[in-house]
């Protein structure tokens, strides 16, 4: 670094010419390549005689060489006595361990001078030896412990020089890229258009910077300042919980980052997210909040945007899975009706052994329900909900119904080890997982004669053990049902297997990817895991990890040992259905339960029963789809008349449908149809007793 570069050499000057007039000492700085920066009070002897005359003034040069050499070997500071007859004194400055100048001083005598000496140089090199003399008779004579002493203090002086005029060029740095950062985040803030505010709480003054006036679309003179003036835009849906926000950081609690609307004076509204510190004084009260805000509305609409496109390619997808599934089902439908048909005729032939044919219908019939669940589920109507599930009753019940629906040149075979644990999940979601591997698999196949593999089995992973999913990722330690599906069609690339689980993507080779996205996430929901194996031309293989929880054989043990109580009820049921057959039916077993039974075929019906005997009514079981008044129109009709009549609903339409659309609290029960003696017994049995049904 250039010693001129970091101080003052103005200053430096006015310095060296006070310690002149004061000491009678010269002075001199100068860079490391000879320039002169400063030079006071120079003797005449040097400056008339000695630095003119072309003999001396070699000397001179010489002895500035050799003074200025010996500050390189690392000396405090260097005496030399001149070749003109006169003491030097060089004193390197030092910053921070660089050396950047030296400064000089002398032009002295340490004893007085040899008169005679001198007299011999005038006349040697032509001086004028009366000016000459005269001017040796004004250089100073100075003690060597007063030389030491004028050493000392320039070092020092010159040590002080140099940190001050580094310290001087740094803050002068530090302000200007202060001010470089200055107008960089003033750029950045203006281009980001983030709002800054100031509030002093003391006093409940806003500051705002031009953006905040413009984010909330007001101009600075309409605004007063005061936290109540802001406080009025918030939208009044989100102006308490934003308030509750800030004096929850007020207290210290938390730090003030929240998200909020609010309404311009044009009526428009507006996202914001605001982030924010707290400032305390000693004793713990607020002073100020300084923070920021920042327009997300474009965010938030593109987040909706986004939400609905992915509800979109859902429904999508489960509409095509629904597709896949309604011609399977109606596969098995016909099979069900041709089981029921067939043994009603079979009993109607022969009455004395009709009894040996009804656990056939029930059966069927039951399944018939199952199939309808299921639609209603992959419809949105039915709520998902875990239990224990049987995975290769699952299995069967899927690859039974794919049979009749994908191609006719895939075969499906499957292979069950005899332990396959029971686990704990949502039925229909786990069905949706095995039904889009298979389809998957036979969509790889494509026109070839192929087949896919469907196999179920325990697997445990030990502590310690490095086994991974699809990912990478280690899958914990634990007891699991593996469910494998292969096939020996096209297989998949690199690209394809990186690719294949997300949500938008398409594959190129024949099968559809159909709602592989979807099998992550169910599997996610039950803490399962994936593996993924497969080259191109040789097949493909997924295996899923399903958990098995502790608990689950308790479970099953506890329900093989449940048995139905045999309850009698008593009481009178106002029975409301439309459909003949099922009010005739439903009518005989609440009978049988040991209930009088009033029947009407439709809401009003039912309304007008009610007001004319509500004293001997118990409680009022009702369908939701009738004419002329629905079960939803009817159900708040009583609970106008009395909010604590017990009301069961049973519908076909779905839980979810159901609660929807009635308070869930006020719901004595649900029966879901169809339903049988026992199922029905247990709702009214709890509606009675007064154990409603948790919702």
């Amino acid at each position: 670094m250039k010693f001129s570069e970091i101080v003052n050499i103005e200053e430096l000057r006015e310095l060296c010419e006070s310690y002149t007039a004061i000491t009678g000492a010269v002075t001199a700085l100068l860079e490391l390549d000879g320039d002169i920066l400063v030079a006071t009070g120079w003797q005449d002897i040097c400056t008339r005689f000695h630095r003119v005359n072309d003999a001396t003034a070699c000397r001179c040069r010489e002895s500035d060489t050799i003074l200025a050499g010996g500050l390189k070997k690392g000396v405090q500071y260097n005496v030399y006595k001149c070749k003109n007859g006169l003491v030097d004194v060089a004193v390197p400055i030092m910053i921070r361990g660089e050396h950047v100048a030296n400064f000089f001083t002398g032009q002295f005598f340490s004893e007085p001078p040899d008169r005679d000496y001198f007299i011999r140089q005038a006349e040697e090199f032509g001086f004028d030896k009366d000016s000459y003399l005269e001017a040796l008779q004004r250089v100073p004579i100075f003690s060597e412990e007063t030389v030491e002493k004028m050493m000392i203090f320039f070092t020092r002086l010159a040590r002080l020089i140099g940190e001050m005029g580094l310290a001087r060029n740094e803050l002068e740095e530090g302000n200007q890229k202060l001010l470089k950062s200055e107008e960089r985040l003033h750029l950045a803030v203006k281009a980001a258009t983030i709002g800054i505010f100031d509030w002093d709480i003391t006093n409940n003054e806003l500051t705002w910077n031009d953006c905040m006036y413009s984010l909330y679309g007001i101009r600075k003179e309409d605004f007063s300042g005061a936290y109540s003036a802001w406080s009025s835009m918030l939208h009044p849906e989100d102006r308490q919980h934003t308030e509750a926000e800030i004096q929850s950081a007020l207290r210290g609690e938390r730090e003030y980052t929240h998200e909020f609307r609010i309404t311009r004076p044009d009526g428009t509204v507006r996202f914001i997210k605001a982030a924010s510190q707290t400032y305390f004084d000693g004793n713990g009260k607020p002073l100020r909040m300084v923070g920021t805000n920042i327009d997300i509305t474009d965010r938030k609409k593109a987040e909706e945007e986004k939400r609905l496109f992915e509800q979109q390619i859902q429904q999508t997808q489960k509409l095509e899975s629904l597709g896949v599934l309604a011609g399977g089902i109606a596969h098995d439908f016909n099979n069900i009706l041709a089981v029921i048909i067939g043994n009603c005729s079979l009993a109607e032939m022969n009455y004395e052994t009709a009894r040996n044919y009804i656990p056939v219908i029930e059966k069927a019939a039951e399944r018939a329900a199952g199939l309808c669940r299921q639609m209603m589920t992959y419809a949105g109507k039915a709520p998902s909900t875990p239990a224990l599930v049987i995975m290769w009753l699952l299995v069967d019940d899927v690859v039974n119904m794919l049979k009749t629906t994908i191609s006719q040149n895939v075969t499906i075979k499957t292979s069950y080890l005899p332990d396959i644990p029971t686990i704990t999940g949502d039925a229909s979601q786990l069905r949706q997982i095995i039904m889009n591997l298979i389809i998957n698999a036979s969509e790889a196949i494509g026109d070839m004669q192929g087949e896919v593999c469907v196999s179920l089995s325990k697997s445990e992973i030990r502590a310690g053990q490095s086994v991974k999913d699809h990912l990478g990722t280690a899958i914990p330690a634990g007891i699991y049902l593996c469910l494998e599906i292969t096939d020996n069609g096209c297989g998949m690339d690199e690209e394809t297997k990186r690719r294949i689980f997300e949500p938008f993507y398409t594959t190129k080779f024949p099968g559809r990817g159909l709602g592989m996205s979807a099998v992550l996430g169910i599997l996610k929901a039950h803490n399962g895991a994936l593996q993924l194996s497969s080259q191109p031309g040789e097949g493909a293989a997924f295996k899923v990890y399903l958990p098995v929880s502790k608990g689950v054989a308790a479970k099953e043990e506890s329900l093989q040992q449940a048995v139905p109580a045999l309850w009698q009820g008593n009481g009178t049921i106002l029975l409301v259905e439309d459909e003949v057959e099922v009010i005739s039916i439903a009518s005989a077993m609440m009978k049988e339960m040991g209930f009088t039974v009033i029947e009407a075929v439709n809401g009003k019906e039912a309304l007008e029963m009610y007001q004319q005997g509500a004293a001997d009514i118990t409680l009022v079981v009702t369908d939701i789809g009738m004419p002329v008044m629905n079960g939803y129109e009817l159900f708040r009709e009583l609970k106008t008349i009395d909010p604590k009549l017990p009301i069961i609903i049973s519908s076909g339409f779905g839980d979810m449908d159901i609660k929807s659309n009635l308070p869930v609290e006020e719901i004595a029960g649900l029966v879901s149809k169809p339903y049988n003696f026992s199922q029905l017994r247990k709702v009214l049995q709890d509606v009675v007793e007064g154990a409603s049904l948790r919702l």
